[in-house]
């Protein structure tokens, strides 16, 4: 029998952070017996995916609201554009997002080369980090 119980045993309901970060954030390093067990919440890839975007997008908003940030958006609303297109082709394709934006920087919209560059690397860092 393994640290995790037999593989038809119901599920356990835990409500402490420890064994929720363990079960959704450290699945992948299980090994051995009992991972057919864990593995058998149907909602897992779903929580996975819902839970980091709603704790960013809560993040998000909360920021740009108490700053009244939105004003952006009318000045900058292009590099949004161009970020949406280049993560669509660095999904798609082995590119990153970083080789998208870089070019449509610098040529396009006369960013400076040096602040597009680190910003391109700024994305692509947290692109395939996250």
């Amino acid at each position: 029998m393994s640290e995790f119980g037999e593989p038809n045993a119901p599920i356990k309901r835990s409500s402490s952070a420890g064994s929720f970060i363990q079960k959704y954030f450290a699945e992948g390093q299980l090994i051995g017996e009992g991972r057919e067990a864990h593995a058998a919440d149907p909602y897992r890839r779903l929580k996975g995916v819902v839970m980091p975007a709603i704790f960013f997008h809560l993040c998000w908003w909360s920021y740009m609201i108490k700053h009244d940030l939105f004003h952006l958006f009318e000045d900058k609303y292009y590099m949004t554009i161009t970020m949406v297109f280049g993560s669509m082709i660095a999904g798609a394709t082995s590119e990153g997002g970083a080789s998208v934006a870089f070019p449509v920087m610098t040529l396009a919209f006369n960013i400076k080369p040096a602040v597009a560059r680190d910003f391109s690397f700024m994305i692509q860092s947290c692109g395939m980090t996250a």
